[in-house]
């Protein structure tokens, strides 16, 4: 103020104040840039190791599973085992579902990324929320089609 008359600032000159509000602005941008892509990255590496350990223990078990179901392939009085297996495999995995896929067929639509091939593979559902494991079953040169099981991710 020069006497009685405020004197502003024209708007070419820039002031103290104004300066420090831009570079805190900034910085507040900054800092909420960089903490969202923290969160991010930490939510997409949890996600994998996540994965990663659910499908160690979903591809742990299955080749005794396998094992256990191949007498139900080869001898026609062992067919009704396998439903009772299944059953056993389900509860001891705490599976969401479990089932045998003959050859030639798809898997569900919701598991369509998934490729049927003659090692065992896994996928995702389109939602990201549950995962398949696929395991083919051979005895020899047979084909008796694909061990899947299905568990829920955990968030």
């Amino acid at each position: 103020m020069i006497g009685n008359k405020r004197v502003v600032p024209h708007e070419s000159q820039v002031t103290l104040r104004a300066t420090m509000n831009r570079v805190l602005l900034v910085t507040l941008g900054l800092v909420a840039a960089v903490t969202m892509g923290i969160l991010f990255a930490y939510a997409q590496i949890k996600q994998t190791v996540s994965t990663r350990s659910l499908v160690s223990l979903l591809e742990k078990g299955t080749p005794a599973q396998i094992g256990a179901l191949i007498p139900s392939f080869l001898i026609p009085e062992e067919r009704s085992g396998a439903v009772i297996l299944l059953d056993r495999f389900k509860r001891d995995d705490e599976l969401q579902d479990i089932r045998l896929l003959p050859p030639g067929e798809k898997l569900q639509p919701d598991f369509s990324a998934c490729k049927l091939a003659d090692d065992s593979t896994n996928c995702l559902d389109e939602e990201g929320h549950r995962i398949a494991y696929v395991a083919p079953i051979h005895e020899g040169s047979r084909d008796f089609g694909y061990l899947v099981k299905i568990k829920q991710l955990t968030n």
